[in-house]
Formats: C-alpha cells, structure tokens, sequence
C-alpha cells in the first residue's frame, strides 16, 4: 500500500461475532474474528485453533497454515485464554460437528497467556478454584 494511501471498510474484513460466522457466515465470505483461544492443536504444516467471542457457546475453528505471516510468534503466543485477532476467509468444513471453519490469512496476538494458567478447558475440580485468591467466594453477609 502507498505510503499516502487510506485504508477503506472495503480494504479490511469485516468484524463478525462468532455466532453470526457460525449461523449466517457464507463460504468465500472475508471476516476478521475477535476473541479467545479455546484450544490449538499444532500439526507440521497448519494449526487448527478455536476462537471463542462470549457471543454462543460454541467456538469457530481457524485453520492457520504455517505461511500466514507471523506463523511462529502468534503460535507460540497462543495458549489457551490468549485474546486474538484473525481475519480470513470463511470455508466448508469437511469435518463433521461443524458447517463452517475460517482460513486465516493474518493472525494477531492481541494479549497472551501463561502456559500454567489455571483455568484451562478441562473440568477444574471446586477445592481447585477455591485455592485461587479470585476464585474465592465473598462472604455471604450475615442475615439480621
């Protein structure tokens, strides 16, 4: 892009919630997705990540191919509960459970997470919670 140019709504994807992808989204349809990673499973070539917004329960799946720019970095920064940013294009899924999945063209590392964040996807047993300073309940006030 020329150094004078100005980026217009049509130069970037539009940003969608979750579930509109999910219900509505269109295959060859251009997106940018906000929100958090759920899980990533890394393969040799591509990692597939799922993105939740807080919009439905369930999560839109991207498929980042090791050529997006920034492959390795954002990768490597994107543990579960990392907030990101992908734009891309809408495609079929061919795997069942799921109609739609997003191609990502860029990626983006918007906050990361620790690797030993205690609140991961797996069911978290309540004395666990407990033992997290946030995680503790207030005291119920005393009734009168």
């Amino acid at each position: 892009m020329a150094p004078n140019a100005q980026l217009t709504m049509t130069d970037r994807p539009c940003l969608r919630r979750v579930v509109d992808c999910l219900r509505h989204g269109q295959p060859g349809e251009s997106v940018r997705v906000q929100g958090w990673v759920r899980t990533k499973r890394e393969q040799k070539k591509f990692t597939f990540a799922e993105i939740n917004d807080g919009s439905s329960l369930k999560s839109i799946q991207a498929v980042i191919d090791a050529a997006v720019p920034g492959y390795g970095e954002a990768i490597a920064a994107m543990n579960t509960g990392a907030s990101v940013a992908i734009s891309g294009t809408l495609v079929p899924s061919p795997a069942q459970g799921q109609s739609i999945e997003l191609k990502a063209e860029s990626i983006e590392v918007l906050g990361s997470v620790a690797e030993d964040y205690p609140l991961q996807k797996n069911v978290i047993p309540l004395n666990s919670l407990e033992a997290l300073p946030t995680c503790v309940p207030a005291p119920t006030p005393s009734a009168r």
